[in-house]
């Protein structure tokens, strides 16, 4: 007889087996979605495309769905069903057994093509989007205002001449323009929503995103509304347009809405997300302990579900009700979960009025030689992270980092550490670590990957630390630097307050549940009230709603489906609170007591400098004939000057795509890095 266990073994290993496939279908079901939704929007400045769509619209009045439900299925749930898609796709994919993979060429496009102050790092890839859409906006503007030229027909209760009428046609398509930026306007900042995960692009990455999408914005609005009030005054109708008339409100009640539809589904998916952001960071936690370094700067360590698995880099969001009831403050994990399975770890340096209020409050409970300082309610959010680890596919590692942006590569080498111990995957063999500080005890930060500085026994990896302090001309060597560390100072916090740990977002699958359900429900709640209100049977017997009672209709769907998914995401938070008391209850987290630091030959591989910053042309020409590796990943986090100054040398030396003798070539490929936002 074959036992249960086995028997779910050889699902489980079907599954794995079956999961690169799914992984195809789901991202051929994605390009598919994205290609017809990308269209809809080419295709909706024609005449073709206006005259179909005004049959169907009068064909689906007729229907239980309504225009609205016609409106919603085509404009809004394509991007939607995208985003659910693309949730699925994202879990099968952590679950995708892992291969290191070779450089292919397309990762070429990710390299940055334009470096500045003004615009920032900007890759081939973003580069190409960027162009992409411009021609969809010139498309759009050319379309729409050479349709209006070739009617010609002014509009007569506004008795508009000639200049007069295509200035104001060209303020309405402007208009439009505004739009298109306004749809995509709140996707590049959803976090547990993030649909640009889906591409690899996390949320810091994708802010600037947001930024550009919202400065197009505004332009195309500002220039909307001036010169339709310059045409306004011309004519002397300001007052009487600004004040509703049945006229224009009859004439564009139906474009109007399918202007909702159209940036709807980045408003749905914002509002969700900020929602089960707002239940993800309920209820609060507590710090366990906290690390005084000598630096002005503390490591708090936070209690954290032991099935909870982040990526390193990952960042979190907190907020201490006791320093700000509001503020929230990003950081860089710099633990890593494969180590910790218990606790979570973040360093933060006292650079501004809230850090400072920490650490003031730290150096307190410190003051007071207690055995267990008071305990510190803390709300977290995240963590939020890649989804896999590409760091690991390259041959060596070149780290650039820049005072307290050591932070996200603290988690980087403690994760090579666990994996070059267990073995179980190939790790890049030569890494090498470029820190730059302002005092040589800003090096006290490097305590805890100290075992990886000290202990290199294995042939097969390899790690250097560089530091170059640029505020002082002489001072100690590496080993009495590192001897400094035993200054660090503990103090533990009391956990009485609470009884819960970091649990961390819902699984990728609850999401796309949650966004589902909800759409499904806004269409239903939106096909209720059709029949209620504004069924055309009805409607023969009743005078005809003004355009409010169905802007009403249309926020209250809005609102209902919103409702019900945030009842099932507090559901969900509840029943794994529920288990996470009782883990709490049977397996208390244990306190973190100070390292016992020891001296070794290992610490004279690694370098010191002082009086200046690093000469990055020498370090990018020596570092591939040290390590002997083609495949360079170059991390770089700091100020904005110095990944610049990396983004630099990377796009100067690794130009083009290489392919045949070419790729043994030694190729940088630039990864920037933020351990705040």
């Amino acid at each position: 007889m074959v036992s249960a266990k086995t028997k779910c073994s050889f699902h489980s290993i079907k599954f794995r087996m079956a999961i690169p496939f799914l992984l195809v279908v789901l991202k051929l079901l994605m390009i598919i979605v994205f290609s017809g939704w990308v269209s809809l929007w080419l295709l909706k400045p024609t005449e073709m495309w206006t005259q179909k769509w005004k049959g169907a619209e009068e064909r689906a009045t007729a229907t239980v769905f309504g225009y609205n439900g016609l409106d919603f299925a085509v404009y809004s749930f394509p991007l939607i069903f995208l985003a659910i898609v693309g949730f699925i796709y994202l879990e099968l994919k952590r679950k995708e057994p892992r291969s290191r993979q070779a450089r292919s060429p397309g990762k070429a496009l990710s390299n940055p093509l334009i470096v500045n102050s003004y615009v920032g790092i900007v890759s081939a890839v973003e580069v190409l989007a960027v162009l992409l859409f411009v021609l969809f906006l010139a498309w759009t503007f050319y379309t729409r205002i050479s349709n209006d030229y070739r009617k010609m027909m002014p509009v007569k209760y506004m008795k508009l001449n000639m200049w007069q009428f295509k200035s104001f046609r060209v303020a309405t398509r402007l208009g439009l323009l505004a739009e298109a930026c306004l749809a995509l306007l709140l996707l590049p900042i959803l976090r547990g929503l993030a649909i640009f995960r889906i591409l690899g692009i996390q949320f810091e990455a994708s802010v600037k995103y947001h930024v550009w999408l919202g400065t197009a914005m505004i332009l195309f609005a500002t220039l909307h509304g001036a010169i339709t009030f310059f045409i306004w005054g011309v004519k002397n109708r300001i007052q009487d347009e600004v004040i509703p008339n049945p006229i224009s409100n009859f004439s564009l009640k139906c474009e109007s809405y399918r202007h909702f539809y159209m940036v709807f589904p980045g408003i749905f998916l914002f509002a969700l997300d900020k929602l089960l952001r707002i239940i993800q960071s309920r209820p609060e936690t507590c710090i366990l302990s906290a690390r005084v370094f000598p630096c002005n700067a503390i490591e708090l360590v936070l209690p954290k579900d032991p099935r909870l698995k982040y990526a390193p880099t990952s960042v979190i969001y907190m907020k201490i009700q006791s320093i700000s009831k509001l503020q929230w403050h990003s950081f860089s994990v710099s633990s890593s979960s494969s180590v910790d399975e218990n606790t979570m770890s973040v360093i933060v340096k006292c650079e501004g009025g809230w850090t400072s209020s920490l650490y003031n409050m730290v150096q307190t409970e410190l003051g007071s030689k207690a055995d267990r300082m008071k305990c510190i309610p803390v709300a977290v959010e995240g963590p939020y992270g890649p989804t896999s680890l590409d760091f690991l596919r390259y041959d060596s590692l070149l780290l650039v980092a820049g005072g307290i942006g050591i932070t996200p590569f603290l988690s980087i080498l403690q994760e090579v550490g666990f994996v070059q111990s267990s073995g179980k995957k190939r790790i890049p063999s030569q890494i090498q670590l470029i820190y730059v500080v302002k005092k040589s005890q800003d090096i006290c930060l490097l305590e805890s990957v100290l075992p990886s500085l000290l202990n290199q026994k294995s042939e097969q990896f390899h790690l250097k630390l560089k530091v170059f302090v640029t505020q002082e001309q002489t001072g100690a060597t590496i080993r009495e630097l590192v001897n400094e560390f035993s200054r660090v100072e503990t103090v533990n916090f009391d956990t009485q307050c609470t009884n819960y740990a970091t649990f961390g977002l819902e699984t990728s699958l609850w999401m796309a549940a949650i966004v589902g359900f909800s759409s499904i429900m806004f269409l239903i709640t939106l096909c209720c009230f059709n029949q209620a209100f504004l069924h055309p049977i009805k409607m023969a017997s009743k005078p005809k709603y003004p355009s409010s009672v169905i802007d009403l209709l249309l926020i209250c769907s809005f609102a209902i489906a919103i409702m019900c998914g945030t009842f099932i995401a507090i559901v969900l938070r509840w029943r794994k609170l529920q288990k996470e008391l009782q883990i709490s209850s049977q397996k208390p987290v244990k306190e973190i007591k100070p390292s016992l630091l020891e001296s070794s030959r290992a610490l004279e591989e690694h370098e010191i400098h002082f009086g200046g910053r690093p000469k990055l042309q020498d370090v990018f020409s020596q570092f591939p004939n040290e390590t002997g590796g083609s495949d360079v990943g170059v991390f770089v986090c700091g100020p904005e000057g110095m990944k610049e100054s990396v983004a630099s040398l990377c796009q100067m030396k690794s130009q083009g795509i290489r392919m045949g003798a070419q790729s043994k070539k030694p190729y940088f490929s630039f990864h920037s890095l933020n351990f705040s936002l």
